[in-house]
């Protein structure tokens, strides 16, 4: 310590060396200082000082470090994140940076009044330069205060190492003002949100037995498997639960079933044989017994057979055969050292049927080896994304986790349901399909191929290619099946077949799917709290500073019996110190009172002014000892530098206060239209928010600290410049030094009332700079919001230039509506196609896309007749403008798509007009159907009257009353809004109303095209209009059928039918897309959609309630400083002896006022409380001159 407060004689020298030489020479000869060291030739006694007060300081210091260690301890786990709010909960920003602020500004201020306290006793008890006690008293001011003090230390060096500890102790505190708001923020984060929903099990029940299901009725259903991709619920051979629409989430963990295969190469372990009755290749299989192998003579096919005996008579032969799964393989395999331990058969002959004009004459060489598998099954919980509907972390299927593995010989294995279900499920329909390899003469072999085949030799990149088309582009390769790639083929086979028979449902012959849960969580963007780690090291650093600097500061304060004097230099004690040390008084007499001057005299003195005790030292001339270092001119010069230099600092200080002002008023006209919202930041870069708190506190603080300097200096000198009791000087002067003080001293007013006005000013000034500081962090800071932007991105155009192309291969694929639900129809929405966005950005909500809407109108004909006689039994029509014709119901003629039966829709095929006599030259523009179920016709029609029904029972059957409507189908194309999030489109789809049937008017017409299609489509056997439901597709076996012929009539409604056609249409075209020209359907062509993109950013916002409180805190610090530091005008004209109430210039009012001398003279007890009540006189300290007597001063000082 001795180094910052120098005291004995090795500090005296130390000083004496380093101030001297900056001391300039004068030419005025000095007293000696004998007389002011007589009474103080002995080291200053320590002071026993308020250790309580010591100890609060210790305590307060270390527990802000105990704070920052903790707040640096949360960085390694950060357990605040734990706590979050709205992302719009912007109350919760702001009320989270007023309370650090709060907290820091308050804190700050106690910390700064004890050690302010502590640190000025410190200099009473040391021995020190006078104006050394004079520079660091000063610089407890304020941090303007210090940095003007060691800007003195350039001119007169007095104590520099002591300055500098106050700097960097006030600017430590400055630094926490700064980085208080931003310790602790609230950041943007995706907060994920998980709450249980209802979910369809993918999955069979324990009540549910495979072998039961009939999969007569499912196999049929594998024709849509190029739509599998799309489904949901299943993935590869992965059957996931699905939660149940409606619920918006980002991802779920749901239970999933993954189906595994392990496949062998049957072995040669004894010769067979070839049965070319049978077509069956008969061998002794080791785990299996004899088997008849059946095969075809087909290349690069993978085919299923089912394993069994060589003729029904030997069942018993092979009684495992129904355990395992077999499949004849043509493709080349990679056997390496199995070549010869593997059965192998090779055949030569005719390929299977081949599409070509010319006649066949070659034959084909395959061969053939031959799998056994088992599969099994495995559950377990993974997590589904909401943005593509996929299993995310496939990483853990059990299939992805296998090694390829050679092919190897099969032995027998576990056996379980899922085998006899997968073969039990073999069948069914059968696809047109086309091979790619090409034969001579262009031959191409074309077979119909069980479905289930289909997508196996699919999975597997076998080029058999569903088409009907006679040219295949691209002629391919055979390729080389691997072990593991042929294994995940069966196992997706397998999952297929329980997806297809969970998605039709009891009724269809499947499976119902129970009901379960699922956990759903979606990211929400949130605030949370976090702590930052520059602004918590740069407070853990400073913290530490402050605590070192003031256990340096205080470590020598040791408990004694002896008890300084005066405890602060605090203007009542420097003035009885004054009146009781005539050496004092004889030492600071000098007619020029300029602090440079003073502190250059202060520097030969060596005083330790708590040693100073009451001896009154009689009221002799106190002028004997008059130096006058200047003439007069020069002491006229200087009092006009000072009133020319004061009037300066009035408009510099009402300048900066108004602009200060100002800069809050522009701040409420922001807040009109608030402009500053076209500055933003991605959401993502929390370092911007936090560089503009720290930005704005350091201006707040830095210009406040300016505003208090100045206008500290200034309310000083009008306080100076005016008479007041010298307990108000006081106690002004010791308000200025800080908020803390400020406060102290105005609750000292309760005790002896000198100035309560003044003082409650300069409190309020204080504490709306407080309020400034907790405010400024808020005024403007960055604030989350939706940035909606509209970008152009590539789409796939849904419906097709040319809709005259027939897609036949696609009909075969078209989901039934049991199955369409299932599917996700991006594209399709009911009766509408839109254009396909490629892409699933969370950020895109809406888009503008094409949308084709299709749209039938049904009306009935009049005038049936039916004619039973004769062959051909047919039904007529006559229509006024539409045409007339007839056409054979029954029989081989016959050109309905179904049979006659009542609870029938029926569509006439017409190939051509020629099919009608006699020909209706409107037919080829619309759909006719044969409706045999009830309807509602419009009450303005007789049926009776124009004949719109007939019976058209045979024979004494029972009757069964026809109708015959006509469908026009066209399209329209509108731009519609496409919600990404909810998958609708806005304006909706239109739909035609529920009315009752009218009659056929002329004026409706439709697209040809349109109507060939809906003819091509509806007349395929796969097909029915099922008025229970409005789509098409609904019978599973291909029966049109719609109820029972026995069941009560169904009544049918106009936009019943209506919707089944424009349905069964728009689904075609989308399949058709879905597929592609490769499998018999379109490409769809490239185009271009506006999307909305809405994006979380931050952007600038000005914030109404702390701008509402920094502009009237900026409005009443201008008024404030108006009333403290007085009008320029209202001011004495001459200019005052002091213009501060430091040290120095105190013990020199105090040397040339001998009235202050009396009234000091006699107090013994000079504590604070007793000289504030003697200081209850007026006095003008700014009237006091070096040059003048007694008498005049007396008369100046005194009323």
């Amino acid at each position: 310590m001795a180094d910052l407060y120098p005291s004995g004689h090795h500090s005296s020298d130390h000083w004496s060396t380093s101030s001297n030489e900056n001391i300039p020479s004068t030419t005025v000869q000095e007293p000696s200082t004998e007389m002011l060291l007589r009474n103080n030739t002995q080291d200053c006694s320590p002071a026993r000082g308020d250790h309580t007060l010591c100890y609060w300081c210790y305590g307060l210091h270390a527990f802000l470090v105990a704070v920052h260690i903790a707040l640096a301890g949360m960085l390694f786990t950060h357990p605040e994140h734990s706590f979050s709010v709205s992302i719009n909960n912007t109350g919760a920003t702001i009320a989270l940076r007023v309370f650090l602020q709060a907290f820091y500004t308050i804190y700050t201020a106690v910390l700064v009044l004890l050690t302010q306290r502590l640190a000025l006793s410190a200099i009473m008890v040391q021995r020190q330069k006078l104006t050394a006690i004079h520079d660091i008293s000063g610089a407890w001011n304020g941090i303007g205060a210090a940095i003007s003090a060691l800007w003195q230390q350039t001119k007169v060096t007095s104590s520099l190492s002591a300055l500098l500890l106050v700097l960097i102790y006030l600017s430590c505190l400055s630094g926490l003002h700064i980085i208080s708001s931003s310790v602790i923020q609230f950041e943007a984060f995706d907060n994920n949100i998980a709450y249980v929903v209802p979910s369809s099990l993918a999955w069979t029940s324990s009540s549910v037995n495979l072998s039961t299901i009939h999969w007569a009725s499912i196999s049929p259903l594998m024709a849509v498997w190029p739509l599998l991709p799309t489904a949901k619920g299943l993935s590869g051979s992965t059957l996931y639960d699905v939660p149940s629409p409606g619920y918006a989430y980002t991802e779920a963990v749901v239970d999933a079933t993954t189906i595994s295969a392990e496949c062998g190469l049957l072995s040669n372990f004894s010769a067979g044989t070839w049965n070319s009755t049978l077509e069956i290749y008969t061998v002794d299989v080791n785990g299996l017994g004899e088997v008849g192998l059946p095969m075809q003579v087909l290349v690069n096919m993978v085919s299923f057979i089912q394993f069994g005996p060589p003729s029904p008579e030997s069942i018993s032969s092979c009684s495992m055969c129904q355990n395992y799964i077999g499949y004849q393989i043509t493709t080349p395999l990679e056997l390496g050292n199995q070549i010869g331990e593997v059965l192998q058969v090779d055949l030569e002959g005719p390929p299977g049927y081949t599409y070509t004009g010319s006649p066949l004459n070659f034959n084909v060489s395959t061969t053939s080896h031959f799998v056994a598998c088992s599969v099994s099954a495995t559950t377990m919980p993974l997590h589904l994304s909401m943005q593509d509907g996929q299993i995310t972390n496939t990483a853990l299927l059990p299939n992805n986790s296998k090694e390829a593995e050679p092919w190897a010989v099969w032995f027998p294995g576990n056996t379980t349901e899922l085998v006899q279900m997968f073969n039990n499920a073999q069948g069914g329909g059968v696809g047109y399909s086309c091979q790619s390899l090409q034969f001579p003469a262009g031959h191409e072999e074309c077979i119909f191929m069980p479905y289930p085949d289909v997508y196996t030799n699919s999975l597997l990149d076998i080029p058999w290619i569903s088409s009907w088309n006679s040219t295949i582009a691209t002629p391919a390769s055979p390729i080389i099946l691997a072990k593991n790639n042929m294994e995940s083929a069966i196992a997706q086979t397998a999952a297929a077949f329980i997806w297809l028979a969970g998605a039709a449902g009891v009724d269809d012959g499947g499976f119902q799917q129970d009901q379960g849960e699922s956990l759903i969580s979606y990211d929400t963007l949130e605030f949370r709290l976090n702590v930052n780690i520059a602004p918590v090291t740069v407070g853990l650093f400073t913290s530490f500073i402050l605590l070192a600097i003031v256990v340096w500061m205080f470590h020598y304060l040791q408990p004694t019996h002896a008890k300084a004097s005066i405890t602060s230099p605090n203007i009542l004690g420097l003035i009885w110190i004054s009146a009781h040390s005539i050496s004092l008084q004889d030492f600071m007499k000098a007619s020029n009172p300029s602090l440079d001057q003073l502190r250059i005299k202060g520097m030969k003195a060596e005083v330790c002014l708590a040693d100073m005790r009451s001896e009154p030292i009689g009221l002799h001339g106190s002028t004997d000892w008059n130096l006058q270092l200047d003439s007069e001119a020069l002491a006229h010069d200087w009092q006009e530098y000072i009133s020319k230099g004061q009037l300066f600092m009035h408009w510099l200080c009402y300048g900066l206060h108004a602009i200060f002002l100002a800069l809050h008023v522009i701040l409420i006209l922001l807040l009109i239209n608030h402009p500053e919202h076209d500055v933003t930041i991605a959401s993502d870069n929390p370092w911007v928010t936090t560089t503009l708190t720290v930005s704005l506190q350091a201006f707040y603080v830095l210009y406040t600290a300016g505003l208090v300097f100045i206008t500290q200096q200034l309310a000083i000198s009008a306080v100076i410049a005016q008479r007041h009791c010298l307990t108000a000087v006081h106690d002004i002067a010791q308000a200025w030094t800080g908020i803390g003080a400020a406060v102290y001293t105005l609750w000292q007013q309760s005790k002896v009332a000198s100035s309560t006005w003044t003082m409650t000013g300069v409190v309020f000034y204080l504490a709306c700079v407080s309020t400034l500081h907790i405010a400024s962090t808020t005024i403007m800071q960055f604030t989350a919001f939706n940035s909606s932007s509209i970008i152009t991105v590539q789409s796939a155009v849904a419906f097709p230039d040319n809709i005259g192309g027939l897609w036949e291969a696609t009909f075969q694929s078209i989901p039934p509506g049991s199955l369409l639900s299932n599917i996700q129809t991006t594209g399709l929405l009911n009766n509408t196609l839109y254009d396909i966005l490629p892409t699933t950005d969370p950020n895109f909500i809406n888009a503008t896309v094409n949308a084709t809407s299709l749209q039938a109108n049904c009306r009935l004909l009049s005038n049936l007749t039916f004619s039973d006689s004769g062959p051909s039994p047919t039904l007529n029509f006559s229509v006024n403008y539409f045409g007339s014709g007839g056409f054979v119901l029954y029989g081989d003629e016959s050109i309905l798509s179904g049979r006659i039966a009542r609870n029938q829709i029926d569509l006439i095929l017409f190939y051509s007009t020629n099919d009608l006599e006699p020909p209706c030259s409107s037919c080829n523009l619309s759909l006719l159907f044969l409706i045999t179920t009830d309807i509602e016709v419009d009450e303005s029609i007789s049926q009776s009257a124009i004949n719109l029904t007939v019976d058209i029972a045979q024979d004494d059957n029972d009757p069964i009353m026809a109708y015959l409507a006509v469908c026009n189908v066209s399209f329209q194309i509108t731009n519609a809004i496409l919600d990404l999030q909810a998958g609708t489109l806005i304006p909706s789809p239109p739909q035609t109303s529920s009315q009752p049937w009218k009659l056929w008017a002329p004026g409706i017409e439709g697209s040809p095209e349109l109507a060939a299609l809906a003819s091509t489509i509806l007349g395929n056997d796969a097909f029915a209009i099922c008025p229970q439901n409005g789509f098409s597709g609904c019978s599973l076996n291909g029966n049109a059928s719609l109820l029972a012929a026995n069941s009560p009539l169904y009544t049918l409604t106009p936009n019943q039918l209506q919707n089944g056609i424009e349905d069964s249409i728009a689904g075609t075209i989308w399949t058709a897309g879905q597929l592609g020209s490769n499998q018999g359907g379109f490409d769809r062509m490239p185009g271009e959609s506006q999307v909305t993109q809405v994006i979380t950013k931050w952007r600038l916002n000005v914030s109404a309630i702390p701008v509402a409180f920094a502009s009237a805190a900026s409005l009443i610090l201008f008024i404030l400083v108006l009333c403290l530091i007085r009008i320029p005008s209202r001011l004495p004209q001459h200019g005052s002896s002091i213009t501060g109430l430091s040290v120095l210039e105190i013990l020199w009012v105090a040397a040339h006022s001998q009235t202050l001398c009396e009234h000091m003279a006699d107090v013994n007890n000079p504590s604070l409380d007793h000289l504030r009540r003697i200081g209850m006189f007026n006095v003008c300290l700014g009237d006091i001159r070096g040059s003048q007597s007694d008498g005049a001063e007396r008369e100046t000082l005194l009323e």
